[in-house]
């Protein structure tokens, strides 16, 4: 596991909060729905907008990474958890990462098997189909600005 390299200057996130994105510090987007859902609407509203924000969210695995990294929104993600594989292709795109424990994969809520989201990112090959199709799954236009 690599060490946590906090940034100090940075707000933590409520306890509530699942998932936050910042902007030179200053909160501009925040959740306390769980799943990925909220992730989906933080990328509807900024993708294309902001290209340098820093993005916590409790967890982040391989269909979170994708979808992160094609909306490049972020320079840096902070999360309580990260699988192996979302760790590798968000610094591959040059994303930093802040991450207090790493799995293998991430489990989903029923008997212990990948998350159903882990799953489905599998069937695509490329970062911006898999992006357009859970855009489509709830049911909401595809942003412009996809990297």
């Amino acid at each position: 596991m690599r060490p946590n390299n906090p940034e100090p200057e940075l707000s933590q996130p409520e306890d509530e909060e699942t998932l936050r994105l910042e902007k030179n510090g200053e909160v501009i987007f925040s959740s306390r729905e769980h799943g990925i859902k909220p992730l989906v609407e933080c990328l509807a509203e900024f993708c294309g907008n902001i290209e340098d924000g820093i993005l916590t969210d409790k967890v982040v695995g391989t269909a979170a990474a994708r979808m992160i990294g094609a909306a490049g929104i972020c320079v840096r993600v902070r999360t309580e958890l990260i699988s192996i594989s979302a760790r590798r292709r968000l610094e591959k795109r040059g994303i930093g990462v802040e991450a207090r424990r790493e799995a293998g994969f991430i489990r989903g809520k029923v008997n212990n098997a990948p998350c159903p989201m882990e799953t489905l990112s599998e069937k695509y090959t490329d970062d911006t189909s898999f992006f357009q199709a859970i855009f489509t799954f709830f049911s909401l236009p595809v942003p412009d600005g996809l990297k």
